[in-house]
């Protein structure tokens, strides 16, 4: 009976002594090892990936076409064929959406179909853009560099994006005190005009908060 995988999280460098972290399935550590290394990969730390409480989604997203992308460069940089580095990626995926994407990917090219065409075929994952430098790598017979330039890409898209979902909250506080500030600034005028109908020119004194309208002191605690 056949080991089942196991997912394993790994961290280490690519043959450009680039820092990369990932996952991959596995029966053991041994062999999770030895399919980084055949990645060119060269890891220096990896152990099982934790299992979530309530399960974890399957669903393929933009980082895992990063990673792959980077993957693929990587091996055909090292001299392994396209089918084989499609196969091996597969093999070391831990989710089963994307061995089953990169399967039907696999398939197309081994049928004789350009692989531009079969990305093509899943443009949900795939944009134009994308294809488009596939095809052209292929027509100048300079794949592995295209392609580590859409991995680069891929990367710095990714980075950008991680770095702009940690200044948003930062965004939202900002403006949230502006708006505060704005409000707190039209009470106070507010409240000369109504001191001015009162008669009283100069500024009164904190014993006299307490003849304010009840209203005006609850809009300056929820100004607050």
């Amino acid at each position: 009976m056949a080991k089942a995988a196991t997912v394993f999280t790994w961290q280490g460098k690519d043959r450009h002594g680039q820092a990369r972290k990932g996952e991959i399935s596995a029966t053991s550590l041994s062999e999770a090892k030895n399919l980084l290394r055949r990645q060119g990969i060269s890891a220096n730390k990896v152990k099982k990936l934790a299992k979530p409480l309530f399960g974890g989604g399957q669903k393929i997203t933009p980082a895992d076409i990063s990673v792959i992308s980077r993957q693929i460069a990587t091996m055909l940089a090292a001299g392994v064929t396209l089918i084989q580095s499609l196969e091996m990626i597969a093999q070391g995926h831990s989710k089963q959406s994307m061995r089953k994407l990169l399967a039907e990917i696999t398939d197309e090219v081994k049928s004789g179909n350009p692989l531009s065409s079969a990305l093509r075929k899943h443009s949900l994952y795939f944009d134009d853009l994308y294809c488009d430098l596939v095809y052209t790598g292929e027509q100048s017979g300079a794949l592995e560099t295209i392609y580590d330039r859409i991995a680069t890409y891929k990367e710095k898209a990714e980075a950008l994006k991680s770095k702009k979902q940690c200044f948003t909250p930062l965004r939202f506080w900002l403006l949230l005190l502006l708006l505060r500030l704005s409000s707190l600034f039209s009470l106070c005028l507010s409240s000369r005009r109504f001191l001015v109908a009162l008669g009283l020119n100069s500024p009164p004194s904190p014993s006299s908060y307490w003849l304010f309208p009840v209203s005006c002191k609850t809009t300056v605690f929820l100004s607050l």
